[in-house]
Parts: C-alpha cells; structure tokens; sequence
C-alpha cells in the first residue's frame, strides 16, 4: 500500500497550531496571565504565528516551509523551558496545557517532514 496521503496529518496539525493560537490569545488579552505587560506583544505575534501555520499545514504548502514550522514550534518550546527554569515564566496549569499541544503539534510536523510520505508502507 502507498502511503503518500499527508491530508489527515495536516489536518490534525491545522487544528493543533489553531489550538496553540487560541492558548497565545488567551495570554495576549489578559485573561490567561492579566500582568503580562509588553509580553502581550509577543504573545500575540506568537499566535498569529500559529494561525498563519496552521493555514500552511490545512493549504498543504511544501515541506520547507512545515520543516521551518517545526523549527519554530521547537524554539518556542525550548526558550519557555529556559524561562522556567530561570523562574521568567509560569509552569501552571495553563502553560503546561499549551506545551502539550505543542509538543503534540511538533510530532505530527516532524512526521510530516521526515514521515515515508509517498514510499512503500512494510508489510
């Protein structure tokens, strides 16, 4: 059998970027951390971001630009754990919420990326 139909993992990643957004622009109006100050800017940037990824992984655009997605979501992941651990940001409930979902998103952008989309599925 060929596996070369990428459509449901796309679509689930649409959906968890979409998530992603959603958690950024709780933060960004105030109702997830209301004493964000200028980090709301961030925030913000970080979910239109998210929408924007998204709209490439529902659209089905080429795997540089999923592969730089992957990039990103890493980075995003990573520099939130610095910050923890530097005592720069929360570790609740909520934030611990949106990693999940990023990490769940940076699978599926990895399967995306490096999957045998396309080649012979082992019998």
């Amino acid at each position: 059998m060929i596996v070369n139909d990428t459509r449901i993992a796309r679509r689930i990643g649409a959906l968890l970027a979409w998530t992603a957004a959603a958690f950024y622009a709780l933060m960004a109006l105030g109702i997830a951390y209301p004493d964000l100050g200028v980090q709301r800017a961030l925030f913000t940037l970080a979910g239109v971001a998210y929408v924007a990824g998204g709209v490439i992984l529902w659209r089905g655009f080429d795997r540089r630009l999923i592969a730089f997605g992957a990039i990103a979501n890493a980075a995003v992941m990573m520099i939130w754990a610095l910050r923890v651990v530097t005592g720069g940001a929360p570790a609740d409930g909520f934030a611990i919420a949106s990693k999940l979902v990023e990490l769940v998103l940076e699978i599926v952008l990895l399967s995306l990326v490096f999957g045998p989309y396309g080649e012979r599925e082992p019998a």
